[in-house]
């Protein structure tokens, strides 16, 4: 599931870490349950999903390159079938995407990855994680049932941002009652709901990796290695389990 680049000190230390641990990994995760329902890897050179079917689209010249999405110009994103995906049935749901930016290019708002609409050239009914923003902070939000100035309905989970040019792990959960926001294998905060934001809200018309719902916002640059869809929140235990794993293959 994960990609094999090499071997570093990176690698060592993960991997004596996990022979003190149980990892649960991505199949570990999934336990034969149907939790993992989409997945991008990119290992074989496409943007194909490899457990939903919901196969991106490479848009204003993004590649895949060496098992990773390749960002390297404003304007570059992927888009995924929102229909297909239709974040708004999960009752619970978990995102978990591997990056690596490119360093201290991501200043400026932008998002690594968006499920909702736009209207009126402002995001609505979304979903959303970023490692980095204009006001310096990671961040996971939903916001539902307000269409003009979204962003002012959110409830939102903020962490320390991430524009460093090295490999980060983050993850987000949203159930009935709390959005997550964990960096590396650890929570940086959980923040409860508002009551009108809930996944049954968010609008099954756009999904982006890379690229935001709000149309002045840039697009985000650097290299997605990977990105997944579970169909419930992961406990701790188990996002922590998914970075050693992660940790000790997706070495760069």
């Amino acid at each position: 599931m994960y990609k094999k680049l090499g071997y570093s000190l990176v690698l060592i230390i993960a991997l004596a870490m996990i022979g003190c641990v149980t990892a649960t990994g991505v199949k570990g995760a999934d336990s034969g349950k149907g939790d993992l329902k989409h997945s991008w890897t990119f290992d074989d050179g496409t943007a194909k999903d490899s457990v939903g079917g919901a196969d991106g689209t490479l848009m204003g010249g993004a590649a895949v390159k060496e098992g990773a999405l390749i960002l390297s110009n404003l304007r570059q994103w992927m888009k995924m079938p929102a229909g297909a995906i239709a974040l708004n049935t999960y009752k619970e749901v978990t995102i978990e995407a591997w990056f690596i930016s490119s360093k201290n290019a991501n200043a400026s708002y932008h998002m690594l990855a968006f499920f909702g609409e736009t209207v009126n050239n402002q995001g609505a009914n979304y979903y959303f994680i970023t490692p980095a923003r204009g006001d310096d902070k990671s961040r996971a939000a939903i916001s539902c049932g307000v269409t003009n100035n979204a962003w002012s309905a959110e409830s939102g989970a903020d962490g320390p941002e991430y524009d460093d040019g090295r490999l980060h792990h983050m993850v987000s959960t949203v159930n009935a009652k709390e959005i997550t926001l964990y960096i590396n294998g650890v929570m940086t905060a959980g923040t409860p709901l508002d009551s009108a934001n809930s996944l049954a809200g968010i609008s099954p018309d756009a999904a982006y990796l890379a690229k935001s719902g709000y149309e002045a916002d840039d697009t985000w640059l650097g290299k997605i290695l990977e990105f997944n869809i579970y169909n419930r929140a992961l406990s701790a235990d188990e996002i922590h389990s998914l970075f050693l794993k992660g940790q000790s293959s997706v070495v760069k």
